[in-house]
Order: C-alpha cells, then structure tokens, then sequence
C-alpha cells in the first residue's frame, strides 16, 4: 500500500509541477502507472484511509484521464480509449485497442471530467484539482469540440482522407455541434453559480491598468479569484525542469 501511495504521489506531483509542453514526459507516467489500475483497484489500495483521501484521489484519477485525453484529442483527433485494465502477455496484438472515432473521444473526455467533479471536494485550492477545476476542463473541453465540430469541414479547412472516412478525425453532425456547445454552457454555469469565483480587476480605471491586471493573471494567478486552476513552477525543495524565471500558467 506505501509503494502504491508513493507512486500515486509521484504522479501527482509530475501532473501538477508539468507544463502542456511536457504532455509526453507526463503520458509515459500516467499509462505506466494509473492504466494499470482502475479507479475502483487505485481505491482499494488506499483502504484504511480517511474516505475524502479516497473520492479526492479517485477524482483526480479522473480528472488526470480527462485532462490527458483532451491534450491526445487537440493533437490526433479519435484515439484508442484505454477503458480497461489491459494484462500484456507477449501479445501486442491483444492489448491493441483500434481508435475511437473523434465525436466518441471527445464525449468520453467530458464523461470523465462529471466523474472527477462527482469525486473531487467543494474547494478552490488552485494548484490541485477540484470539482470546480474538474467542471472547468469540461468547459474548455467541450467548447474546443463544438468549435471544431462546427467548422472543421468549412471555409478550406476540409479535410480529406481515410481517417475521415472512418470519422477518426471530424465527422460532426449538427446534432453533435449543438451537444458540445450545450455541455459547455451548463460547465460553465456550474462554475458561475458556485460564487467561488469573480473576474480580477472587474472596472479599471485605465488601460494600463487593464493591461496590468491582465498580466497579472498570468504571471502572479495566485490568490487571484479569477484563477480557477493554477500549475507552479516553484515548490520549496523541489525543482522542476524549467529555467528559473520561466513564468506560471493558469486557467480563467
């Protein structure tokens, strides 16, 4: 149980000390370790803990899946959806999964962000997911599918081939395209309505001000009410990959 904790540990501290640039650094631990595990083996692993260390770890389980999937989906489209615990004998064969079309990727991603919101606590803490974190990555997931859904054939941006026919990449219908959207307005209202959260510098008085107080978001989001998730280059003894000065990312 230790080994598994420490390892849970692990992967936590990679995912939220990452940059997007280091997706692939981050797949190779995320599949390493959690793909051999369900939600339901990682929980069994942490019996004799307090049940909110159970829900949170299972959430964010959840919310790491939805969160990789969405950098998979931007970058290939439909992907293999590992939903199973896979046991490899020799047979590559037999753990190979064929790709899901690109409308089911992206509709599984937003199933795993209600998950992880269903799981994760009532909180803000901005550097760790939470409920309100988990129901903003399904915002931007399912506006991202919407805006991709809508015009991915439009305007010169069609695209041709055998992954299209097999609508491994776009295939939308109308029906899909008003889904997206419609998943991405009740995210978004669940985050507005919670009252946890309020733009920065709501009315300033200049320009410059504005500009700053933009800035600001960017680079000091901490303690900022607009910030909803936050990932630190700087934990106190730590040290992560980045040059020093390589500022932080945060989500609005």
């Amino acid at each position: 149980t230790s080994t598994i904790v420490a390892c849970i540990s692990l992967v936590l501290t990679l995912f939220y000390s990452s940059h997007a640039g280091c997706t692939c650094t981050f797949l190779f631990f995320f599949f390493f370790f959690f793909k051999q595990k369900t939600a339901y083996e990682i929980s069994a692993c942490l019996v004799g803990s307090e049940m909110f260390i159970i829900d949170r770890v299972t959430g964010e389980y959840y919310f790491m899946m939805a969160y990789t999937y969405f950098a998979l989906a931007r970058r290939y489209g439909g992907v293999p959806l590992i939903t199973e615990v896979q046991e490899f004998n020799g047979d590559y064969d037999a753990v190979k999964v064929p790709r899901s079309t690109e409308v089911a990727t992206w509709k599984f991603i937003l199933e795993m962000c209600d998950k992880a919101a269903a799981s994760l606590p009532d909180a803000t803490t901005q550097e760790r997911a939470n409920k309100w974190t988990a129901y903003a990555l399904k915002s931007r997931a399912a506006l991202y599918a919407a805006s991709v859904g809508k015009f991915w054939d439009r305007n010169g941006a069609m695209l041709t081939g055998e992954a299209v026919t097999e609508k491994l990449v776009g295939g939308f219908t109308d029906a899909d395209v008003k889904f997206f959207y419609e998943e991405c307005i009740k995210a978004s209202a669940e985050v507005i309505r919670s009252g946890k959260f309020s733009l920065y510098g709501e009315n300033p008085a200049s320009l410059d001000e504005a500009a700053q107080n933009y800035h600001k978001i960017f680079v000091e989001g901490k303690g900022i009410s607009e910030v909803i998730f936050l990932r630190d280059y700087v934990y106190p003894g730590i040290a992560t990959i980045w040059v020093s000065g390589t500022s932080r990312t945060s989500w609005r």
